[in-house]
C-alpha cells in the first residue's frame, strides 16, 4: 500500500512537471515577440546636413534590428539635452578647436573623470623594467618603435616588448575619494560626452598634460588615439578639407588649420578690375554713406553671421576671433603656416622655470594701440570720458588683458582659469627680471632649440632681440606646467588692451589704480574697478564691445549691426617693416565683410566680382566655382583638397551610460553600420576626409598604426550584434528548463480504487 502511494506521488508529480514546463515552453514559444531596443538620434533642427546623417543612420541601424528615432530640436533645447546623461541616446555634432595641441581634443572628448592620487610618466630600457613600477599592465605600440605601458602602481607586471624598443611607462593610483561616480557625472563638464570612463584612458590623457616632452606626448597620444577608435565611445565621422575659395586675381594665399589668413599679408594684381559692393558707412563711427568698390587695394568677404563681440573676454566663435586677429596682438602667434613653434609678437623673449610652473615675458617697447573712437567716445553718455588716440602698449597692459579675461569669467575665459593663476601673476621691471635670473637660471625654449640663461641679455640674444626696445616682464603663474600654455596665448581671445585707455573712457582714476595694484604686483586689486557680477552689463566690456581698440594690421573703422564691418591699414601699426622686406605686403588699404545671410545675393554679390571671398553653401559650389569675370582671365577658384585639412571635426556621440551602448560590441557594430562613403560623397560633397579617432590628421598623436579602418559592412555589424547577445531571445527558457533531453512520457490514467 505504502509503495503504491508513492508510485501515485511520482506520477504526479511527473504530470505537474509536464504541465508546467509545457505551460511555460508555451508561453515562450506563443508570446509577442519583445519590442525592439530604440534609439533616439538628435541632431540641432535646421542643420540639414545632420538631418540627413540621423536619417541615414537610422536606415542601417534599422537593419540591425534596432528601432531607430530621429529627432531634431532647437539649439537651446539641444544643448541641455546632451547635458543630461538620462535624455539621450546619440546625437551628431562639431568640435573646432580653441588652440593648437591635441588636449584641446582628448580632455573635452574622451576624459572619462577619474582622478589620481599617483600619476608618472618614466622612460625605461628594457621590458623587464616594467616591473619596477607597474603591478599589471595595457601596452600599446606606437609609431617610431615606442611602446606605451599603463597600469597601477605596484611591481610584478610582465609585458611582452621586443628588445631595443623605446618604452614610456605610465603610473597611476586612482584618486577613489575624489573620482565622482558616474552616475553623478555631467556630460561635457565633468566626464566625456559619451559618459565613458576608462582608467587607462584617463590615465594617458592626464600623462599627456604632465609630460612635456613632444616626444613623449606624441606616443603617448597615439595610444589615445588606439583606444578611442577601438573602444568607439563616440563614432569618428569626418575631418573638414580646407576649401580654397577665392577669385584669381589674389595672390599669397596660404593656409592654417586654425589661425585665419591676416589680410595684410595678400596681394592682387595690377588690373584687378574695380567693381562696386554697394552704399556702406553711416554706421557706430559714422562714416560718410558712399559707394564702396572692391579693387586690387581692397579685399571683400561676403559672408554670414556677426560677432560676438569685439571684446576678447566675451567673444567665443569663429567670426568675432578672426576680427581680433586682424586688429589685435597677443603675446605669441603663429607666423603664417606654422602650427608647432608659437613666434614672437608682443614678447620678444621668454623663459620658464625648471618644473615649468612660471613663465616669464619680456614685452616688446614702441607698441601703440589706435583708437579712432574719441570723438564718439566722448560724446557718449555711456562713457564720456576723454580718451587718447594712441596709447603706449606695456607688459601691464598684458596682464590686464589675460586678468580681465579670467575674471570676468565668459565663455572663453576657461583657458585662463584653467591653466593660469591670474590673481598672482604680475609685472616686473628689466631690473628686477635680470636680478631674479642671477640667482635661478631659467629655461629657453624658442623654434626646438632650448638654453639655459641666467641674464635678460643672454635670453634676448636666444631669441634674436638683442636691439629691440622693452617695456617691462610679465611674470605668469600656472595653476599647474601645461604644455600648451603658449599656444593657448597665442588665441586671439587674449588680444591685448591697453588699460589706460579703459580707465579714460569709463572715467575711472588710472594713477589711483596703479597705486591700488602696485604697478602690476598686485593685479587682483583690479577687482574694486571690474564688475564681474554685471556681466554683459560690465562696464570694460560695454566699452570694448562698441568700440574696439586696435594695434595690428588694421582697426575698426565702421560697422553696422548684421550689415557690415570695415577694416582699415592701420596707420601706427608697429610691424610695418614687414612691408618694406616684401613689398607685396601691406597694399591692402582696407578689408570690407558685408553680411548677407541669405544665399542667393551673397553669391550675386561674388560670381559679380564685389566680393573676392565668399561663404558658398557646399550644394552651390558647382553653379559658382569656374565664374569668370569678362574680358578677363580671372576667375572663381573653389578648390579642396585632402592634404589640406583643417581641425574641424564631426562626430556621433554614444550615450555609453545607456543599455545596450555600453556594450563595446554594439558600438562598434553600429560603427560598421555607419555608410561613410555615402556620407561623405551625398552629404558632405566630398569635401571631408575619414576621422579615426579623437585626434584629427595632421596634430601632434595623430596615428594610423594598429587602427581599425571602419567601412560600411553590414555583415559585420550584424555578427557583433550577434555575438554581444543583446537579442538572445532563448535566454529566458534556458533559465527555466534543465540542460537535460527532453523525454515525452506516456500519460498513466488509472481508475480510482486502484
Amino acid at each position: 500500500m505504502l509503495a503504491a502511494v508513492q508510485r501515485r506521488k511520482i506520477v504526479v508529480g511527473i504530470i505537474v512537471a509536464i504541465i508546467i514546463i509545457g505551460g511555460i515552453a508555451a508561453y515562450l514559444l506563443l508570446r509577442p515577440a519583445p519590442p525592439k531596443p530604440k534609439i533616439r538620434v538628435f541632431y540641432n533642427a535646421g542643420n540639414v546636413e545632420r538631418e540627413r546623417i540621423a536619417t541615414a543612420l537610422a536606415a542601417e541601424w534599422g537593419k540591425l534590428g534596432f528601432e531607430v528615432v530621429v529627432q531634431s530640436m532647437e539649439w537651446p533645447v539641444y544643448l541641455d539635452t546632451i547635458m543630461d546623461p538620462n535624455a539621450f541616446d546619440v546625437y551628431i555634432i562639431g568640435w573646432a578647436p580653441d588652440y593648437i595641441d591635441p588636449d584641446d581634443y582628448a580632455a573635452p572628448m574622451a576624459y572619462g573623470g577619474t582622478r589620481f592620487t599617483t600619476l608618472k610618466t618614466i622612460e625605461v630600457t628594457t621590458a623587464a623594467d616594467v616591473a619596477n613600477y607597474l603591478s599589471s599592465a595595457k601596452v600599446f605600440e606606437v609609431e617610431n618603435s615606442w611602446y606605451v605601458v599603463v597600469g597601477p602602481k605596484g611591481t610584478g607586471a610582465t609585458v611582452d616588448i621586443p628588445t631595443g624598443a623605446k618604452i614610456l611607462v605610465v603610473q597611476y593610483e586612482v584618486d577613489e575619494v575624489h573620482t565622482l561616480p558616474i552616475e553623478n557625472s555631467t556630460p561635457w563638464i565633468t566626464i566625456a560626452p559619451s559618459m565613458y570612463r576608462n582608467v587607462t584612458l584617463d590615465a594617458l590623457i592626464q600623462a599627456g598634460v604632465i609630460d612635456g616632452d613632444p616626444t613623449h606626448r606624441n606616443a603617448i597620444y597615439q595610444a589615445i588615439q588606439q583606444i578611442t577608435n577601438h573602444e568607439v565611445p563616440i563614432i569618428w565621422l569626418s575631418q573638414h578639407m580646407l576649401v580654397r575659395n577665392h577669385w584669381t586675381w589674389v595672390n599669397g594665399w596660404y593656409y592654417h588649420p586654425v589661425m585665419p589668413i591676416r589680410y595684410d599679408l595678400l596681394w592682387e594684381q595690377p588690373d584687378t578690375p574695380q567693381v562696386e559692393i554697394g552704399t556702406l558707412g553711416g554706421g557706430a563711427a559714422g562714416t560718410p554713406t558712399v559707394k564702396y568698390y572692391n579693387n586690387k587695394s581692397v579685399i571683400v568677404i561676403a559672408t554670414i553671421g556677426w560677432p560676438e563681440s569685439f571684446d576678447g573676454a566675451f567673444t567665443y566663435e569663429t567670426f568675432g576671433w578672426e576680427i581680433l586677429w586682424e586688429t589685435g596682438d597677443q603675446l605669441v602667434t603663429y607666423w603664417r603656416t606654422e602650427t608647432i613653434y608659437p613666434d614672437k609678437d608682443l614678447a620678444i623673449a621668454w623663459a620658464r622655470t625648471e618644473d615649468a610652473s612660471t613663465y616669464y615675458f619680456v614685452i616688446r617697447g614702441d607698441i601703440k594701440a589706435y583708437n579712432r573712437w574719441v570723438d564718439k567716445i566722448s560724446a557718449d553718455p555711456e562713457f564720456g570720458g576723454t580718451t587718447q588716440e594712441l596709447y603706449n602698449i606695456s607688459a601691464l597692459d598684458v596682464l590686464f588683458s589675460i586678468w580681465r579675461v579670467g575674471w570676468l569669467e565668459a565663455d572663453p575665459s576657461w583657458m585662463v582659469t584653467a591653466y593660469i593663476d591670474y590673481n598672482e601673476s604680475k609685472v616686473l621691471t628689466e631690473d628686477e627680471f635680470n636680478s631674479l635670473l642671477n640667482t635661478t637660471p631659467l629655461i629657453a625654449e624658442y623654434k626646438g632649440q632650448t638654453a639655459q640663461v641666467s641674464n635678460l641679455s643672454q635670453l634676448l640674444e636666444f631669441f634674436g632681440s638683442t636691439n629691440i626696445s622693452t617695456a617691462n616682464v610679465v611674470e605668469l603663474k600656472l595653476t599647474m606646467p601645461y604644455p600648451a600654455i603658449l599656444a593657448i596665448l597665442a588665441d586671439a581671445f587674449l588680444s591685448v588692451v591697453p588699460m589706460k585707455y579703459v580707465f579714460d573712457a569709463i572715467g575711472w582714476n588710472y594713477t589711483q589704480a596703479l597705486l591700488d595694484i602696485e604697478n602690476g604686483k598686485k593685479i587682483y586689486n583690479l577687482a574694486k574697478y571690474i564688475n564681474k557680477t554685471a556681466f554683459e552689463e560690465e562696464k570694460s566690456h560695454r566699452l570694448l564691445h562698441k568700440y574696439p581698440i586696435a594695434t595690428g594690421p588694421f582697426y575698426v573703422y565702421d560697422y553696422k549691426d548684421n550689415t557690415f564691418i570695415i577694416l582699415k591699414k592701420n596707420p601706427y601699426y608697429w610691424n610695418a617693416t614687414l612691408y618694406i622686406e616684401n613689398p607685396n605686403y601691406g597694399t591692402i588699404d582696407y578689408v570690407i565683410f558685408v553680411i548677407y545671410d541669405e544665399t542667393a545675393p551673397r553669391l550675386s554679390l561674388y560670381k559679380a566680382g564685389a566680393a573676392d571671398f565668399c561663404y558658398v553653401p557646399r550644394a552651390n559650389i558647382p553653379e559658382v566655382n569656374g565664374t569668370t569675370y569678362p574680358d578677363t582671365p580671372y576667375k572663381i577658384n573653389i578648390v579642396a583638397s585632402p592634404e589640406l585639412l583643417t581641425f574641424d571635426i564631426d562626430f556621433i556621440v554614444l550615450n555609453t551610460y545607456r543599455y545596450p551602448l555600453n556594450i563595446s560590441l554594439v558600438r562598434q557594430a553600429l560603427t560598421w553600420a555607419v555608410p561613410f562613403e555615402k556620407i561623405y560623397k551625398e552629404i558632405y560633397e566630398g569635401l571631408v576626409a575619414q576621422l579615426y579617432g579623437v585626434i584629427p590628421k595632421g596634430m601632434l598623436g595623430y596615428t594610423e598604426k594598429n587602427i581599425i579602418k571602419y567601412t560600411y559592412n553590414l555583415t559585420k555589424a550584424k555578427e557583433l550584434i550577434k555575438a554581444s547577445g543583446i537579442f538572445k531571445t532563448s535566454a529566458a527558457i534556458e533559465s527555466v528548463i534543465p540542460a537535460v533531453p527532453i523525454v515525452v512520457l506516456p500519460l498513466i490514467v488509472r481508475k480510482k480504487e486502484e
